[in-house]
């Protein structure tokens, strides 16, 4: 972890802590030839996860997802299935996170050094670890809804 998240995150997670706030975002498991994307984030606990991100005002769940899978990772998705939706109280943010499935005609992505750590294509049932808990709400959705 590096210092500024040393510093800064339990800082923000006081704040979080006592304010309780309500956020949206959206996420997206994204196919490729019977593989699953996982990408690894730059930030927080820095656990695999799929794209996705904050919904920004005015902003639809469906678009979130095309532009964050787009900013995280450069790919352009289509074929976009809503999965669900739950709510996450994970470090006292009530996070309504909205669940899509894609597919992506290409298996080259060019990910954001930002944002993510890394990136790879796995099976469904042969998750990269670590692997965060909104992440396993997520696949439980696709798997709910893809058998």
């Amino acid at each position: 972890m590096s210092l500024l998240n040393k510093i800064l995150f339990p800082i923000i997670r006081l704040y979080w802590f006592i304010f309780r706030p309500k956020t949206s975002g959206a996420k997206c498991v994204i196919e490729h030839n019977g593989k699953i994307l996982f990408v690894r984030s730059s930030y927080a606990m820095k656990q695999w996860t799929f794209p996705g991100g904050s919904i920004k005002k005015g902003e639809t769940p469906e678009k979130t997802i095309i532009r964050e899978v787009k900013e995280e990772v450069g790919l352009d998705i289509f074929d976009l299935k809503f999965l669900g939706e739950f709510v996450s109280e994970l470090y006292y943010i009530k996070d309504r996170v909205y669940c899509f499935s894609a597919k992506s005609r290409t298996k080259e992505f060019k990910i954001n050094k930002y944002e993510i750590l890394e990136a790879d294509w796995f099976s469904i049932d042969n998750i990269p670890q670590p692997f965060g808990m909104v992440a396993g709400k997520v696949k439980e959705l696709y798997k709910i809804k893809n058998g």
